[in-house]
């Protein structure tokens, strides 16, 4: 199946873990973990874990995202760009953006994002309704979890740090651990405060 990815907005968020993306009717978020990397779609799939939910700003007349992490012990905030796979048959204005300038389009299959990603020695698998598919010989379904597993790093001599505070591992007042991306046309126009820029 045919997608466009499309960089989108930037948004901040905490980092840790291995990428997650959630998708919504042909939308897919894919994370980078990484400040000083280049907006390269393909080398943005970081070795993080990041959970979205979509957002839509009246005011501005576009979306955006809000970033649910995992307690961590490392609470520095980056800047990430996000990035949107959509299937081609939907319109521009389904995902919320007015403009069709604000994309810079890639006609690039999903099947072909996929082979790029498992040629660079990544492991990538779609979850449809509780059921594992082959993205070999499945298209994108309209919900999906796409989850990239990053390579086992060596050990090493070094004992992980111990976090002091305990309160860093739980999850923050008003939160409810992970928010997954529901059907994109139903997104409320409310969510939680972004970090602040």
């Amino acid at each position: 199946m045919q997608a466009v990815i499309s960089t989108v907005k930037w948004a901040k968020a905490k980092v840790d873990g291995q990428v997650v993306a959630h998708c919504g009717v042909g939308y897919i978020l894919f994370v980078e973990g990484h400040a000083e990397d280049t907006p390269d779609v393909y080398e943005l799939i970081s070795e993080r874990v990041i959970h979205n939910e979509a957002i839509f700003d009246r005011e501005r007349g576009v979306s955006e995202c809000l970033w649910q992490l995992p307690p961590s012990d490392e609470p520095d905030i980056l800047a990430v760009p996000y990035y949107a796979v959509r299937d081609l048959n939907q319109l521009f204005f389904v995902m919320g953006f007015s403009d069709r300038a604000e994309f810079e389009p890639h006609n690039r299959g999903l099947l072909e994002l996929v082979a790029i990603l498992r040629a660079k020695g990544r492991r990538v698998s779609m979850v449809e309704s509780g059921m594992v598919v082959d993205l070999d010989l499945e298209p994108m379904s309209s919900v999906a979890l796409i989850g990239i597993k990053p390579k086992k790093k060596a050990a090493t001599d070094s004992k992980p740090k111990k976090s002091k505070d305990p309160q860093k591992h739980k999850t923050p007042p008003g939160r409810k651990g992970y928010l997954a991306l529901s059907d994109y046309r139903e997104v409320r126009s409310s969510s939680p405060t972004r970090p602040k820029e």
